[in-house]
């Protein structure tokens, strides 16, 4: 899956901060206010898809294939 894929965008909404890194524009848009429970989920859904990403990427050919 490509880091873009299923990510909506509204042109009504601006970014709070725009930077271009490798020729890449990324455009950085703040949360909406949210209470400390609310703010824990999120961090932990966060945490779940990078720990995801990082077990399917790091995964070797030979371990794959088992």
């Amino acid at each position: 899956m490509r880091p873009s894929e299923g990510i909506q965008t509204t042109t009504s909404v601006r970014p709070d901060k725009e930077m271009h890194i490798g020729g890449t524009r990324i455009r950085i848009f703040a949360p909406q206010p949210m209470s400390a429970a609310q703010r824990q989920t999120r961090h932990q859904a966060v945490v779940n898809i990078v720990a995801k990403y990082y077990q399917e990427t790091m995964t070797s050919p030979q371990q794959k294939g088992k």
